[in-house]
């Protein structure tokens, strides 16, 4: 018999849709859209600032928000929750599609006679970017003054200045009901002395 022909095929991998299961339950799904840089991550309880839009399934309703707040591990004010479990496993500059699979329980009428419970699934998509992060720690022991590390110095560049060290700094002061400035008075100043007393 004649020798059938071979074929040959010419395949070329031209991407690969990677989906992460964030939670290991298939409620929280990630698809990363653009890398970030380097590899670290957030950490609890890092504060971190996304951009999202979020959608419901079936496009009925969005919520756009840029410049938010998250804290990482404490995600209950979150418009759907697990959204901070997927910006704890992103970069920074990293994009993503995040699905959200929220089940809550349903009240029925028929419950109060002995009646099963009825739970309704819905799904979100979370087109987030996360933008970068920083370290929130108490400088004082009352709580007042708050510090958020938000470009932490190289080792070389760790020395701290002393008392009476006179030190030059940028800053962006706000606050409510009105600024105060590091001394103690309204508005600011760049230039201070660092555990000065009087005299």
């Amino acid at each position: 018999p004649p020798e059938e022909p071979a074929l040959a095929f010419e395949v070329e991998l031209l991407e690969v849709d990677f989906v992460a299961d964030v939670t290991g339950d298939g409620t929280v799904l990630k698809r990363v859209m653009s890398p970030g840089e380097g590899t670290e991550t957030p950490r609890s309880p890092w504060i971190t600032l996304v951009d999202y839009t979020l959608t419901k399934e079936g496009g009925k309703a969005k919520i756009k928000r840029t410049d938010v707040e998250m804290r990482i591990g404490e995600g209950l004010d979150l418009p759907v929750p697990g959204i901070d479990s997927a910006v704890a496993t992103m970069t920074k500059g990293e994009r993503a599609i995040v699905t959200l699979k929220h089940t809550k329980k349903v009240r029925r009428g028929d419950e109060a006679e002995g009646g099963p419970p009825r739970w309704e699934t819905t799904t979100y998509y979370c087109d987030i970017v996360l933008r970068t992060w920083y370290v929130e720690s108490e400088v004082t022991d009352d709580g007042r003054v708050v510090k958020k590390v938000t470009k932490e110095a190289h080792e070389m560049e760790m020395d701290m200045p002393s008392d009476l060290d006179l030190v030059s700094f940028h800053f962006r002061l706000w606050a409510e009901p009105e600024p105060l400035a590091l001394d103690g008075g309204v508005g600011g100043a760049d230039v201070v002395v660092i555990g000065g007393g009087g005299g």
